[in-house]
């Protein structure tokens, strides 16, 4: 159950972001096209950051729920890792459309 979480996890997150680049690439051209693009973005990126955090979370759980210092580091470079590769993928999908 727990790897089928961390992947529903990494799947919001690849969603979010595919949305995310799709909707950024629509011409908007009256100001309430304008607002319901900003809005659709911001209903996006409340799944995205829901997903960096969930994501380290639950590779924390995976691995024990260590408490000690181990444990941070997992969570810490896990979140490092996940913003890192949003980050990129977010940046090749942006390529990609324009």
């Amino acid at each position: 159950m727990k790897y089928i979480l961390l992947g529903a996890g990494v799947i919001v997150l690849l969603f979010s972001l595919r949305n995310l680049t799709l909707i950024e690439q629509r011409d908007n051209h009256s100001i309430t096209q304008e607002i319901r693009q900003n809005v659709r973005l911001l209903l996006y990126g409340i799944p995205l950051i829901g997903a960096l955090a969930f994501i380290p979370y639950q590779v924390w759980v995976i691995t024990g729920k260590s408490e000690d210092w181990d444990g941070m580091f997992i969570m810490g470079g896990t979140a490092i890792t996940a913003i890192i590769l949003s980050y990129f993928i977010y940046y090749k999908r942006k390529l990609k459309f324009n």
